[in-house]
């Protein structure tokens, strides 16, 4: 099962904020769950962060364009 599975995401659900598998299924809503589920913070790793910071010029961008477009 992937990242994003029904079950993934109940079980990330359930570890962070303490319930059972009975009242994630039964004692709400799917749409109540999913906003719960949107309020849990995510760690992203320092790659991913020094990648998003990483400032590319509008040149190197039409670079690389080029050199995708040219394969």
């Amino acid at each position: 099962m992937g990242v994003d599975s029904p079950w993934s995401l109940i079980g990330s659900y359930r570890k962070y904020f303490k319930c059972s598998r009975e009242e994630v299924l039964w004692g709400m809503s799917w749409i109540n769950f999913l906003m719960d589920l949107a309020t849990i913070p995510s760690s992203e790793s320092d790659s991913k962060k020094e990648d998003e910071d990483q400032v590319v010029s509008p040149e190197d961008e039409e670079k690389e364009l080029r050199e995708l477009l040219s394969k």
